[in-house]
């Protein structure tokens, strides 16, 4: 399988690379003068990572996002986490209305609401957004890292691969020939790669941080797991 990461130039998706790097996946980051170039032909899915989707609608609404939704329904995948999640549903609240309107891609016909403000610190946006938060699938449930995502209020028409206790976390629904998977959680990033991750310098809750990465420490497999299975919905495409 063929994978692109959407590269904005704001954000940094090492963990999301280094997921793909320890499966054997092939992967490269596509910014958005090459997907509305018509890059996503050499690929099969598009992952749209965390970040701050204003920055996606700035590069890629019209073109980009023809481009997109071309790519899907003649067969590929679009895999959205956190950001990459609330840009493909048709509308957007974030922070009770501080950012909200509906969105061009539209993947989802749905109202990506977040933070879920029970999740984050202390129910303060201006806090630590990180959390270990049970999500389940099947039979499990499991830790998984929280970071400010969604819920998918009204969601219609969709597979639910996973949840939290307060709704839908993980959907997915086929968009013509193609799949689409929305993440609220960052199903990427294992706890020991979010443990790597933590820095004290300029960090307000580092100790809040270790606490969120012991928490997801007991999961390790259960998230790697489930990162597989949802990256095993997207079958390869044919290329000509």
């Amino acid at each position: 399988m063929r994978v692109a990461i959407y590269q904005d130039y704001v954000h940094n998706h090492g963990s999301l690379a280094m997921a793909l790097q320890d499966r054997g996946i092939q992967y490269a980051f596509f910014d958005a003068d090459m997907i509305i170039s018509g890059a996503l032909s050499m690929v099969d899915l598009l992952i749209m990572p965390g970040g701050a989707d204003l920055f996606y609608c700035e590069k890629l609404n019209g073109e980009g996002n023809d481009e997109i939704r071309t790519f899907v329904e003649n067969g590929g995948g679009y895999l959205g986490i956190c950001a990459g999640a609330y840009y493909a549903c048709a509308q957007l609240d974030w922070n009770k209305g501080e950012i909200a309107g509906s969105r061009e891609l539209a993947f989802i016909d749905a109202t990506a609401t977040g933070p879920v403000f029970d999740y984050i610190l202390d129910g303060d946006i201006e806090k630590s957004w990180y959390a270990a938060v049970d999500l389940t699938w099947g039979e499990q449930t499991f830790a998984t890292l929280y970071e400010g995502g969604p819920l998918f209020d009204g969601a219609k028409d969709v597979t639910v691969y996973a949840s939290y206790d307060r709704g839908a976390a993980v959907i997915g629904k086929s968009v013509g020939k193609g799949q689409v998977v929305l993440s609220s959680p960052h199903i990427e990033i294992n706890a020991d790669a979010f443990a790597r991750g933590r820095y004290k310098h300029r960090n307000t809750s580092p100790d809040y941080e270790l606490f969120v990465a012991d928490e997801l420490s007991g999961d390790v497999d259960a998230q790697n797991a489930f990162f597989d299975f949802i990256l095993n919905i997207f079958e390869p495409v044919e290329h000509s």
